[in-house]
């Protein structure tokens, strides 16, 4: 009998829109160490979404690599809180047609679950804002297991399973990921990622509506 696949999914650029409480709190930190006589520029949209789906130490790096370490970690304290004030604000929001096709996954018999390069609170936070328990049986972050690379976490997370795995998301990694975990990818292309970033993936969809249709055709490979 032929055993549906898990749906791991990204979270940021997957199917939250997470540009909307991100960019200002990067835009409010960076204005804040400007002010504090630190040589920052205030990034651009473009380079502040091409941070989503790194992990804040990676972001920082890029970012500002000769800021004292402790001035990073400050800062990345702070965005952090600044995005969690605006979740609790009712700022956060996921793409259009996220809880429709969720919904319309659960109700084809799917197991769902997130894998996130994320802290612990971050996905606490987001778990309990948009009450994903309706649709996911778990929520996997990186600082969880050490903030190694996604592709070893997915490889930990389904070693003891027998079921095919489908990643779905909008960055390379989450490709690799799905790879390494001897499954197929589906890669976003209304997040975060360009199209190069996700050739390899096995399917690409412009739209996250077109997801049920585009695991339906990798289930039946």
């Amino acid at each position: 009998m032929n055993r549906k696949p898990i749906l791991y999914f990204d979270y940021d650029g997957t199917i939250h829109d997470t540009m909307r409480i991100y960019k200002p709190a990067v835009i409010q930190v960076t204005e804040a160490l400007i002010g504090s006589g630190y040589e920052v520029e205030v990034p651009s949209d473009e380079r502040i979404a091409s941070w989503l789906g790194m992990t804040a130490a990676d972001m920082w790096q890029d970012f500002c690599p000769d800021l004292p370490r402790k001035t990073r970690d400050e800062a990345g304290k702070k965005v952090g809180a600044i995005m969690t004030e605006l979740t609790k604000a009712g700022q956060a929001a996921w793409y259009q047609g996220a809880e429709e096709v969720l919904t319309e996954f659960r109700n084809r018999g799917y197991s769902l679950a997130v894998l996130s390069n994320c802290s612990v609170g971050y996905a606490r936070e987001q778990w309990e804002a948009f009450r994903m328990e309706r649709w996911f049986s778990a929520f996997y972050d990186s600082e969880s297991y050490g903030w190694i690379p996604k592709p070893e976490i997915l490889k930990e997370i389904t070693a003891e399973e027998s079921y095919p795995v489908i990643m779905i998301g909008d960055r390379e990694t989450d490709m690799i990921s799905g790879h390494a975990a001897g499954g197929n990818s589906i890669g976003c292309l209304y997040g975060f990622g360009s199209e190069e970033e996700l050739q390899t993936a096995d399917f690409l969809v412009k739209n996250i509506k077109e997801l049920p249709a585009a695991a339906a055709l990798l289930e039946r490979k």
